[in-house]
């Protein structure tokens, strides 16, 4: 078994029509049954992916309660959720103190839930795939 994180930008993406949405969606097809872990911090930042996208005027008020709704209820039928708790947040400081590129906090949240899971990390935001390949995590940049 090969466990696999995935970040929001691809789960968002994989419901939201975007660029790399084939990409997205396709990743997420292939992941195995059992393989998949997340966090209900993904969850969060769902929230707020698809909150921003509809201040944007990307997706309608009425969409975005229904995408949410389906992209948290796949999580719930096919992910095993990590528990988040201080260790992460330190393991994610510790991160943010060692890159030499940039990196927001909730994505140093992300690396360190799926390191400490033996994951391996799934991303489509470039900079976060260069941060964690710096500090020789397991990440891969999909598209």
């Amino acid at each position: 078994m090969t466990l696999v994180y995935s970040d929001t930008s691809v789960l968002v993406s994989a419901y939201v029509e975007e660029a790399f949405s084939v990409i997205a969606e396709m990743w997420l097809a292939g992941v195995r049954p059992g393989d998949l872990v997340s966090s209900h911090w993904c969850e969060t930042e769902i929230a707020s992916a698809l909150a921003a996208k509809t201040r944007a005027l990307q997706l309608s008020p009425d969409d975005r309660p229904k995408l949410l709704v389906m992209i948290t209820d796949m999580l719930n039928a096919s992910a095993r959720f990590i528990p988040i708790n201080q260790r992460h947040f330190e393991a994610a400081g510790d991160l943010l103190s060692r890159s030499a590129l940039p990196l927001g906090s909730g994505d140093a949240l992300h690396m360190a839930i799926a390191a400490d899971a033996g994951a391996k990390l799934f991303t489509l935001d470039r900079r976060m795939a260069e941060a964690g390949l710096g500090l020789g995590l397991d990440v891969e940049l999909l598209g």
